[in-house]
């Protein structure tokens, strides 16, 4: 798991690099961050301290704003929680939840580095940036749900086959 969001944080880093003069966003980390809270769902306290620093090393890293994406993780993993708990764990639902929180996240980004003065307010920059960032992740999520779903089965499979070896060697 920690392989997973470290590879995430580093293939951010790349498209970030390689797009920084479109102004392109590919919040991969954040959709990892998202995608890695069923593995955690025994421990809430160990997520939301996984969100809580990957928003502090993220701040200090990608987007040079201390503090701010702590927040927005702890705030999106709590949102997260809640769906997970309440929601099936469908394709389709999870594309659409996905979706509304990079959405929730950009505006609240765009909501604070206007009232930080960091950025000026142009709402055709803030939608055409918006639709960017969320067709990258939306190709993004398919192909990585794809292959999440593609290791559960495998080790499924071979946990089914172990275990009934052990029974076979048993008997």
């Amino acid at each position: 798991m920690y392989i997973f969001l470290i590879i995430n944080f580093f293939l951010e880093m790349f498209f970030g690099r390689l797009f920084s003069y479109q102004n392109i966003n590919a919040l991969f980390f954040l959709v990892s961050l998202i995608l890695i809270y069923p593995i955690l769902t025994n421990s809430k306290k160990q997520y939301f301290y996984i969100l809580f620093i990957s928003g502090f090393i993220y701040d200090i890293v990608i987007t040079n704003i201390i503090s701010i994406n702590s927040l927005l993780f702890l705030l999106i993993g709590y949102i997260n929680t809640l769906y997970v708990q309440n929601f099936n764990d469908k394709f389709i639902n999870n594309f659409v939840f996905l979706n509304l929180i990079l959405i929730l996240y950009k505006a609240l980004l765009y909501i604070f580095m206007i009232m930080v003065e960091i950025s000026n307010f142009n709402i055709l920059n803030f939608a055409c940036n918006l639709l960017i960032t969320l067709l990258i992740n939306s190709i993004y999520y398919i192909f990585i749900s794809i292959f999440i779903r593609k290791i559960k089965r495998w080790s499924y499979a071979w946990i089914t086959r172990s275990w009934k070896c052990k029974k076979e060697i048993r008997k």
